[in-house]
């Protein structure tokens, strides 16, 4: 009987262990983000914008400056597919919003800005 019970309580520990909890649909969609995208508009030349996996990242212009800097340092945040970034120019931060969605392949991009009616598109690099 101990052993039948024993038996019992390892099959049981066994299943709740791998069982995993609802999908987190946050998840997919931040390890779909990260890496480095290239803005397809490229009339200022190529604008690449970086996020890591630790929720920093950077985008960094090739033949432009932005007031000076060749690069803009940014943190963010997924939630659903609302994007919230905050970029750090000259000292300031710079709240941002917007929303994220990808192409079936997940290898472009789209981040549309609250006021813009255009998406920002993006093409996955690496």
């Amino acid at each position: 009987m101990k052993k039948t019970l024993l038996l019992f309580m390892m099959m049981l520990l066994t299943v709740i262990c791998t069982t995993s909890c609802g999908g987190d649909d946050d998840d997919v969609i931040t390890s779909q983000i990260v890496g480095t995208w290239r803005d397809i508009d490229t009339s200022d030349g190529n604008e690449d914008w970086t996020f890591n996996a630790n929720g920093k990242g950077y985008v960094h212009f090739d033949d432009i400056e932005v007031n000076g800097h060749k690069q803009i340092d940014f943190t963010y945040s997924l939630s659903g597919n609302k994007l919230t970034m905050t970029l750090t120019l000259d000292g300031a931060q710079i709240p941002v919003s917007a929303t994220v969605s990808f192409s079936e392949d997940g290898k472009t991009l789209y981040i549309y800005q609250e006021d813009d009616e255009e998406p920002i598109v993006l093409n996955k690099i690496k």
